[in-house]
């Protein structure tokens, strides 16, 4: 048997395959994969985690909340988990609420999950959250320097918030900031507010939810002696055109 040459014993010490460029190639996908795996998972519970904040109208509070889900569907994975209370406004605005005996209210104002929604509620706290030109809280302000007015014009706010007709608070607070007597702030807002239950009704599909808007605009307080009367005629005729339902 011939012993082996130069050129065997050479290829003896070569590789026979090309185990070590697989095993390379092997680990890179590896990596890949499981990082895939991570920005799966890191998705998903971007998607699963609901947050956001929450406005009570009967105290102006807000408070964060948080929550899991399974995304697209409205199964939860987990209790929901709620924030400490804090206030948008001072104590300026606050002091003229009523205390009112019913059981405390919380709108939606704010999610956040795979993006942001600002819901309706949020046009009060961002107006509670305005400044004038040298950082001065706005509406703190205004209630300082017109503390009869305010006094007649939060409360109003507040009944119109338990009711979620934030739409109008734009309105009524452009009223607010132009009018500062006290019988035709109160006109101009009680007006608004008609106007807007008007709308409200027009759109409404449900007699129930309709007769409770008419009974809730009967209950607003009116102070000026003259408003009473004029708004006593002004929810007749809110009632002759409350929509589809008739009456």
């Amino acid at each position: 048997m011939r012993p082996p040459g130069i050129v065997t014993k050479i290829a003896s010490f070569m590789p026979t395959s090309n185990a070590k460029p697989r095993s390379g190639i092997g680990c890179f996908l590896a990596i890949l994969g499981a990082f895939g795996l991570l920005v799966a998972i890191g998705i998903l519970f971007s998607w699963a985690t609901i947050s956001g904040v929450e406005f009570s109208p009967n105290t102006f509070q807000t408070r964060s909340f948080s929550y899991s889900r399974i995304p697209g569907t409205q199964m939860r994975l987990s209790k929901t988990k709620l924030g400490t209370l804090s206030s948008p406004t001072s104590t300026d605005i606050l002091k003229h609420l009523p205390t009112l005996n019913r059981p405390q209210e919380w709108h939606v104002a704010t999610i956040a999950s795979w993006g942001s929604e600002r819901h309706a509620a949020n046009v009060l706290i961002e107006a509670f959250r305005q400044r004038d030109a040298s950082g001065m809280d706005v509406w703190s302000e205004w209630s300082t320097k017109n503390p009869n007015v305010a006094a007649m014009f939060w409360p109003l706010v507040q009944q119109v918030a338990f009711q979620q007709l934030y739409s109008c608070i734009p309105e009524l607070l452009e009223i607010a900031e132009s009018n500062t007597d006290s019988a035709s702030l109160e006109k101009n807002t009680l007006e608004a507010i008609a106007k807007t239950v008007v709308a409200r009704l027009e759109r409404s599909t449900e007699e129930s939810q309709s007769t409770e808007l008419l009974n809730w605009l009967g209950s607003l307080p009116v102070k000026d002696p003259d408003n009473v009367r004029w708004f006593e005629e002004r929810k007749k005729e809110v009632q002759r055109t409350r929509g589809p339902l008739g009456l």
